[in-house]
C-alpha cells in the first residue's frame, strides 16, 4: 500500500508540473517596450505602438501594436496586430513553441491564444497553418480552421518521433 501511495503522489506531481509552470509565468513581472504608449487608467486600457515587445516569464510577443486590458493592476487580455505578430513560449518539456499571425488575442486567465489571418504554429517538429488557430496553452490543445469566407485550408505537418529524436551531427539530439 505504501508503494501505491508513493506512485500516486509522484503521478500527481507530474500531472501538476505544466500547470505549476503556467501559474509561475502568470505571476511573473511584465516587461513592455515600445516607441510610444497611451495609458487610459479609467478604462483599464494601455495601447503600445512601434516595434512592441511584451514579455512575461517564458512568454514573449512582438507586434506593431499591442493593447493591454487590465483591472486593478491585473492583466486580463492582450490584443496585438502586426505584419506579422510573433509569439513564443517555452513548453512544458523546455522546447520553444512559436506562432505568428496578422492578429493575436491572448486571454491571461485561461491561457488561450487566438491567431487570425495567415496563422501558423510550430510545436516541436510539427507545424500547423490556417486562417484561424486557437491554442490552449495550459491544456496543450490546438484548433485550426479557415477564417470566415477565406478558402484557405488547414495544413498540418506532424513529424514522427523517430525523426524528431535522431542524433545531430554535433552529437546532440535534433528535432
Amino acid at each position: 500500500m505504501r508503494i501505491f501511495n508513493q506512485w500516486a503522489a509522484l503521478f500527481a506531481v507530474l500531472l501538476s508540473m505544466p500547470l505549476m509552470a503556467a501559474e509561475a509565468d502568470r505571476n511573473a513581472p511584465v516587461l513592455i517596450e515600445a516607441s510610444e504608449v497611451l495609458i487610459d487608467e479609467p478604462k483599464g486600457v494601455s495601447v503600445y505602438r512601434g516595434e512592441v515587445l511584451f514579455q512575461q516569464g517564458g512568454m514573449s510577443l512582438r507586434a506593431d501594436q499591442v493593447s493591454v486590458f487590465s483591472d486593478k493592476r491585473t492583466l486580463h487580455r492582450i490584443e496585438s496586430e502586426g505584419t506579422p505578430v510573433r509569439f513564443e513560449i517555452v513548453g512544458e518539456a523546455g522546447e520553444p513553441i512559436r506562432a505568428q499571425a496578422n492578429k493575436m488575442s491572448y486571454q491571461m486567465s485561461d491561457g488561450r491564444l487566438l491567431m487570425e489571418g495567415e496563422a501558423q504554429l510550430w510545436q516541436g517538429g510539427n507545424h500547423f497553418s490556417g486562417g484561424r488557430i486557437e491554442f490552449d496553452i495550459y491544456n496543450d490543445r490546438i484548433l485550426a480552421s479557415h477564417q470566415g469566407s477565406e478558402k484557405q485550408r488547414v495544413r498540418v505537418v506532424i513529424q514522427p518521433e523517430a525523426l524528431r529524436e535522431r542524433p545531430s551531427p554535433q552529437g546532440g539530439v535534433s528535432e
